[in-house]
């Protein structure tokens, strides 16, 4: 198992000037979910931390669209994070 951490979180977003590395990060991921070696998990702190850079950037349709891409991170399983356990739980719980 391996987390998910701020970094690779902001370079999968592209939020700007957080995301110097994005093409490597995903092709990272890529291989790994093809080699399904290995689980991701996406702790709550380096969701909590990736809003905190979002909300400092001054482009407000950058700051949306990053906060969209989270959104759909976390609500539709957008790949290639996959939708977090706890998620799905809370959904049923409901």
């Amino acid at each position: 198992m391996e987390f998910v951490d701020t970094s690779i979180l902001c370079n999968l977003l592209e939020v700007p000037g957080k995301s110097q590395h994005r093409k490597q990060v995903i092709d990272e991921l890529k291989s790994k979910r093809e080699r399904r070696d290995t689980d991701l998990l996406l702790p709550v702190t380096a969701i909590i931390e990736t809003g905190n850079h979002l909300a400092q950037v001054s482009d407000g349709r950058a700051r949306r669209s990053c906060a969209e891409r989270l959104s759909g991170v976390l609500t539709n399983g957008t790949r290639p994070i996959s939708r977090p356990s706890w998620t799905a739980a809370a959904r049923e719980a409901a």
